[in-house]
């Protein structure tokens, strides 16, 4: 009964009710916006994001208000357990720029690889080649 209830959620009619203004929406959307980037999301490439919303929810503004304020196309699906999901994904994000941004924060990290066993049958790259 509690999973159906919150299928029904609406952020439209629950900002109405709580009288929560647009300032405060649009914040908030930037709170969850930046928590669910990926960290990686200046290395280059591109990135698509879909937004999760409650099975039975209906419309709502909140993708055209992440697209309006922060640019970010999306996809609404409708098919949450009662949550609101943002989900980033990445595409040809060159994984040099990712090395170098590992390396960036944990300088020690060849020294860690080193000691990581891998598969031996895959023909893999080494650092050098990628940079």
């Amino acid at each position: 009964m509690l999973t159906n209830a919150y299928k029904k959620v609406s952020l439209d009619d629950l900002v109405q009710k709580e009288n929560i203004g647009p300032d405060q929406l649009v914040k908030w959307a930037k709170d969850r916006v930046r928590e669910a980037r990926p960290k990686v999301d200046d290395c280059g490439g591109t990135c698509r994001l879909m937004v999760g919303m409650p099975a039975l929810s209906g419309e709502s503004m909140l993708p055209r208000i992440l697209e309006s304020k922060f640019n970010l196309k999306n996809c609404a699906v409708h098919g949450t357990q009662g949550n609101f999901v943002l989900c980033f994904e990445g595409e040809d994000i060159p994984l040099a720029n990712v090395a170098y941004r590992l390396l960036e924060s944990h300088p020690d990290a060849p020294a860690l690889v080193m000691r990581i066993n891998t598969r031996n049958d895959i023909d893999w790259s080494a650092l050098d080649e990628l940079l």
